[in-house]
């Protein structure tokens, strides 16, 4: 992660380095907009009621389904959203990647926290290291080949279908048949514990991220 910058900024132009740089901020702020801190409930719930991990696994996945549909939607439809944000049209024709790119973003991002809440160290260690070195490996691939912003979307894309299908196959491991122990309580509860933690992180994400728009 530390070569892969300097890799790309040496292959493509001022320009298409800077497209890149726009469109991977857009998508880091509209996940963590999106994810409203659920994922992190996991540290809290997991711990206390492991004999239910699946189970509150299971409401974060729902959750993120539900959440990443707003940005892919959007971008979908309404793609110029992007120009306002950036002053540009170079995002434009790429809008429908990003709204894909931020829907599995939500959900892949699970397969490093959800081992780690569990605090399975031997897993939660492989995935983290595993996945970052994909993610870089993919990319730095789709950069020497086509040398376009738009493979290094698609390249994140794959990465994080990589991701999902590592949660979906570890989760269903550990808690086999996970998806059918659905509560609308035990969802609220977590929705409940999630809401403040979230807001915090939405006014931080903004903090953060508002003098690059």
């Amino acid at each position: 992660n530390i070569g892969l910058p300097i890799l790309l900024v040496r292959l493509m132009s001022q320009v298409e380095y800077g497209v890149f740089k726009q469109a991977f901020l857009f998508t880091g702020t509209a996940t963590n907009i999106a994810a409203m801190g659920l994922g992190m409930s996991a540290f809290y719930f997991m711990p206390r009621h492991p004999d239910r991990g699946g189970q509150i696994a299971l409401n974060i996945l729902i959750y993120n389904l539900v959440a990443g549909w707003v940005p892919l939607v959007v971008l979908s439809f309404y793609p110029q959203v992007l120009r306002l944000l950036f002053r540009t049209n170079e995002l434009v024709p790429l809008a429908f990647l990003l709204g894909i790119l931020v829907f599995l973003t939500l959900t892949a991002s699970m397969v490093q926290t959800i081992p780690t809440a569990l605090q399975d160290v031997r897993y939660s260690t492989i995935f983290i290291v595993g996945t970052q070195l994909a993610r870089a490996i993919m990319m730095a691939g789709a950069v020497l080949v086509f040398h376009t912003v738009k493979s290094l979307i698609v390249a994140a894309i794959l990465g994080q279908l990589l991701s999902v299908a590592v949660l979906y196959w570890y989760l269903s491991d550990r808690f086999p048949r996970f998806w059918k122990h659905f509560e609308w309580q035990a969802f609220r509860d977590q929705l409940a514990y999630a809401l403040p933690y979230g807001a915090v992180g939405i006014i931080w994400v903004i903090q953060k991220d508002l003098d690059n728009y």
